[in-house]
């Protein structure tokens, strides 16, 4: 008897409503088990670090389990897992560019407690010069930049607000992060 893919589909299933009804953790290992390869793999694509993918597995199944009750059951698990996971990592990989954007302006900044007139004057200069870099950003580029590093927005929000692909705004974001990189540096 040939176990097709619905049988793979229901045994998820069962195994989701056993859990939701008994409590019963060994079936959320069953789960684990079954996916902990594919959501590792999927988790390195957009890691691109073995131990980066290792944290967000764990953190993924983490967060999976603690919603489990939230899951629709009329819907496949793994695609419902694996949007964990991408949902995940791309946080993680926001924070870090944001991270990097914030040391490039720790790397241009002077401390406001001792600030000398020179100090104000060189802040002042190195603001102008942020501004007129990003205005050099291609348009696209320039408004998703600016959302997401000055104004602080999620992908989501630049996504509604904007009208562009998810995938649009992580390009336009990360391509004019590389360009304002390679315009400070120039000027």
């Amino acid at each position: 008897m040939d176990i097709g893919i619905h049988s793979r589909l229901d045994e998820d299933i069962q195994w989701i409503e056993y859990y939701v009804k008994n409590k019963d953790v060994e079936t959320l290992g069953k789960l684990y088990e079954k996916y902990k390869k594919q959501i590792y793999i999927h988790c390195l694509k957009l890691m691109k670090n073995t131990e980066d993918a290792k944290d967000m597995t764990s953190d993924t199944f983490i967060k999976a389990f603690e919603k489990i009750h939230t899951f629709r059951l009329d819907f496949p698990f793994y695609p419902w897992l694996s949007r964990i996971a991408s949902n995940l990592c791309i946080d993680q990989l926001r924070k870090r560019s944001r991270y990097q954007y914030e040391d490039i302006e720790q790397t241009y900044a002077v401390s406001y407690s001792e600030e000398t007139m020179e100090e104000r004057e060189y802040q002042n200069e190195l603001k102008h010069k942020i501004q007129v870099t990003i205005e050099k950003l291609k348009t696209e580029q320039k408004r998703c930049f600016s959302l997401f590093y000055i104004y602080h927005l999620s992908y989501e929000e630049i996504t509604e607000r904007t009208g562009f692909s998810h995938n649009a705004v992580r390009s336009h974001i990360q391509n004019g992060r590389r360009r304002f990189k390679i315009l400070m540096e120039q000027s």
